[in-house]
């Protein structure tokens, strides 16, 4: 009985903590216990799956991307040091030896600027770039293996999962069904009390084994979702 009162504690103390946590991950400051009406989502587990084009279609792999785009720009910027840079200018106007001027004036102006040593700064800059797109490169192509290794990982998760908690349904029911029996045979003397508790004890066990079972394949599919990039709430 003592057993029972802690498990029924720290059943309750695990409804506030994750009330909490759902209130956080949902955005709202929520006092009261949220209820979660809809049943667990069930999704399609792939089975010939290419995880490098996976890993393609993955945000993380958009934005390391982008970062070699903005790596290239760099470069290209820091490159237009070396090379001169032609300015025009031009002006208009009246001039006279009188308050109003009436005789026009014009003048057109032609710059070139050629870089020839402004202390080694655009060649630091260039080489700095160059360098800096090497690594984003470098740290693009880790990503692509990492990538493919966590999805792989998750895929084969999220698998086993499933197929835990068809095994621990199938558990429960046959243990339903022998708990029934029990407890016929129970109240009509053809069990002793030993035997029908084990057989109740049983139960329970397999009915928490079903629950985490659940749980844990709700969060080994959040965990594909996540490493998809993708998500189920909209």
């Amino acid at each position: 009985l003592d057993q029972a009162d802690l498990n029924i504690i720290q059943a309750r103390n695990s409804i506030t903590t994750a009330n909490s946590q759902l209130a956080r991950a949902i955005g709202r400051d929520e006092v009261t216990i949220l209820k979660v009406d809809e049943s667990i989502p069930n999704i399609a587990t792939p089975t010939a799956v290419n995880f490098e084009s996976l890993a393609l279609a993955t945000p993380q792999r958009t934005q390391a991307v982008l970062r070699e785009k903005s790596a290239d720009t760099t470069i290209t910027l820091a490159k237009s040091g070396y090379f001169p840079t032609l300015g025009v200018s031009g002006t208009y106007g009246r001039q006279d030896d009188e308050f109003f001027p009436r005789d026009d004036s014009w003048s057109v102006g032609l710059v070139v600027n050629v870089p020839i040593f402004n202390g080694g700064r655009d060649y630091y800059a260039t080489q700095s770039a160059i360098s800096n797109r090497a690594a984003v490169g470098s740290s693009r192509e880790d990503l692509d293996r990492q990538l493919v290794t966590t999805l792989s990982t998750a895929l084969a998760r999220l698998t086993e999962a499933k197929k835990n908690l068809e095994v621990a349904f199938s558990f429960l029911k046959a243990t339903e069904m022998r708990a029934e029996i029990g407890r016929g045979r129970y109240n009509n003397g053809l069990l002793s009390f030993d035997d029908w508790d084990l057989i109740e004890s049983d139960l329970i066990s397999r009915q928490q084994a079903h629950i985490l079972s659940q749980r844990d394949y709700v969060t080994a599919e959040a965990a594909w979702e996540n490493a998809l990039g993708t998500g189920s709430i909209k």
